[in-house]
């Protein structure tokens, strides 16, 4: 594995600092499963590989290469990926009762596989049919972090300030980009399409982005531009041709100090909100197509929201602190 970092500067300024930096990783030879044993390629569909009392294909294990022996995983060092990213923080420190601090990265990963020893195809170079966006790519990811120690209105008035004074905000924001998929799909009449270790990919005949203000609820992409894959064929779909739902997120934090016998003792009563505003973050879509025989699409969820973040959730505390 190898990393690069470059273009790295600093504000000289006293109380913030800004660093941008450019980033690089390639990784080589990670680990990868492959089926040495998996069936010749459309084996099933060989009149020679039927079972003459029945007409069916035989079983898988009379059709392996390896007479004697059934699937063999084996595990290999041949995967690849990259990672290119630009990466820009700027931080403030307290002064004034304000400190916040961004971070922002605009990223890319690619490679073969986003686990070790995930399974690559058995027929097709790993380069060809495997390679594509990882499924944990977020191209766009900002987030902020703020403190605001709010000024006491009535420093002069004792009694006033105990109750308006020595309040904090502080929050983390966050909004990222959803993460990469490619739509499965299945049939109604489950039939064997590839006869083969390898079962199909959806076929994909345009550009399944649906621009943003197009899309609804039950809605995401372009439903109409995947199709039934036909019989002997492995499909057309690349890995992640779409994304799935983004954040925006509001992590809040409400504490006020009430000092007792000077500032060695104090009572800290506060609130911790997450997903302050309670707005819906939804975090899944349905992205299985299924096809009768006449290649219709037959789910009427397909490219709906199936799954939402969780809702707001307020926790209260109170310490005493000596």
């Amino acid at each position: 594995m190898r990393a690069t970092t470059r273009g790295q500067t600093f504000n000289p300024v006293d109380k913030s600092k800004v660093a941008r930096s450019l980033m690089g990783n390639i990784g080589q030879w990670y680990p990868a499963s492959n089926e040495s044993g998996a069936i010749p390629m459309y084996a099933r569909f060989n009149p020679a590989n039927a079972d003459p009392t029945t007409g069916s294909p035989l079983a898988d294990n009379f059709l392996r290469p390896y007479q004697g022996l059934g699937s063999i995983n084996v595990r290999g060092f041949g995967a690849t990926s990259n990672y290119n990213a630009l990466q820009v923080t700027a931080n403030r420190r307290m002064s004034g009762g304000v400190q916040y601090g961004v971070s922002y990265t605009f990223s890319k990963t690619l490679g073969v596989n986003a686990g070790d020893f995930d399974s690559v195809s058995p027929y097709f170079s790993m380069r060809q049919r495997n390679y594509g966006l990882l499924s944990y790519d977020v191209p766009y990811l900002l987030a902020i972090n703020y403190a605001w120690s709010i000024p006491s209105p009535a420093k002069n008035n004792k009694a006033l300030d105990l109750v308006l004074g020595n309040w904090q905000v502080s929050g983390v924001t966050a909004f990222l980009s959803g993460t990469p998929f490619t739509p499965g799909f299945s049939t109604s009449d489950s039939i064997d399409l590839t006869g083969s270790a390898e079962g199909a990919r959806i076929t994909v005949l345009g550009d399944p982005s649906l621009p943003k203000g197009d899309r609804t609820f039950y809605r995401n992409f372009k439903t109409e531009v995947f199709a039934r894959t036909p019989a002997r064929d492995f499909g057309n779909a690349g890995i992640g041709l779409l994304r799935g739902p983004g954040a925006n997120n509001w992590d809040l934090s409400i504490s006020k100090r009430i000092p007792v016998s000077g500032e060695a003792r104090y009572f800290q009563f506060r609130s911790e909100l997450y997903n302050a505003f309670n707005h819906t973050q939804f975090s899944g879509l349905d992205t299985g197509a299924r096809f009768n025989p006449a290649g219709q699409q037959i789910n009427a969820n397909f490219s709906a929201y199936n799954g939402a973040r969780e809702p707001r959730r307020i926790q209260l505390s109170l310490r005493f602190m000596f």
